[in-house]
């Protein structure tokens, strides 16, 4: 699976979410940079890689990591910044069951008949944070690895 299979991946799972989520490829580094910024917002890290030997063929890992930002207040108490978790966690996990799904069975979402058996996702981390970032932010970083057959193609699980 190419490094644009997997970010498409990514994007079009969150959106398949339909919850007006804006999507970004990009450093965390980056975020306060960005303008017209709407949220929730999901950033999703500069992607790495390793290839896995698998008998004789070559799989390749993929390290993913992903922010789920929502916006707090700078003077909110906690029992506020724990309702944006519990939102914000709704999010998280429905983005995961939605790629466990795609990678695990076939998902019959609207139009589309999304099939793959050549996905298998595993290591998933939730860490929560608390007003961070210049916006006054709260949410969650989510880290996983992907694994594919390096000839996967995107394109052939639709």
């Amino acid at each position: 699976m190419s490094h644009l299979a997997v970010r498409s991946l990514i994007s079009d799972t969150l959106q398949s979410l339909n919850l007006g989520i804006q999507f970004t490829y990009a450093r965390t580094t980056d975020f306060n940079t960005m303008r017209d910024k709407q949220y929730p917002f999901v950033q999703l890290d500069p992607l790495t890689s390793t290839p896995v030997r698998m008998n004789y063929t070559f799989n390749t890992s993929w390290d993913i990591g992903m922010i789920f930002y929502q916006l707090d207040q700078k003077d909110g108490n906690q029992d506020e910044s724990a309702v944006i978790l519990d939102q914000m966690s709704d999010i998280v996990d429905a983005f995961i069951r939605k790629l466990n799904r795609i990678s695990n069975a076939t998902d019959i979402d609207a139009k589309i008949i999304i099939q793959s058996e050549n996905v298998e996702i595993s290591g998933f981390s939730v860490t929560p944070f608390i007003k961070v970032t210049a916006d006054i932010l709260t949410g969650f970083i989510l880290r996983f690895k992907l694994e594919t057959p390096d000839d996967f193609n995107y394109c052939t699980i639709y």
